[in-house]
This record gives structure tokens, C-alpha cells and sequence, in this order.
């Protein structure tokens, strides 16, 4: 149980950081970067048999 936190943890924390790119990226616009967040996330709970609830 631990170990998985800890790995959600740090694909989170790395998930963050590409996001912090894609806000750099276009200057900081939050409602440009909200949508890539979401699609993000979206692409990623795709790829990956996300935490499901």
C-alpha cells in the first residue's frame, strides 16, 4: 500500500512539472493551460489503468 502512494506521489509531482512547462510554455495563460492540464490528465488516466474510483 505504501510503495503505490508513493508512486501516485510521484507521478503526480512529475505530472506538476509538465505542467508548469506547458504554463511556461504559453506564457503563463491559465485558462490556455487549464484545458492542456485536463486534456493531460485525460491522455494519462488513457495510457495508464489509472486509480480508478
Amino acid at each position: 500500500m505504501e510503495r503505490s502512494v508513493g508512486r501516485l506521489r510521484s507521478m503526480h509531482s512529475k505530472m506538476l512539472m509538465d505542467i508548469e512547462k506547458v504554463q511556461i510554455h504559453f506564457g503563463g495563460s491559465v485558462k490556455a493551460s487549464s484545458q492542456m492540464i485536463r486534456e493531460l490528465l485525460h491522455a494519462q488516466c488513457l495510457s495508464h489503468p489509472c486509480y480508478k474510483r
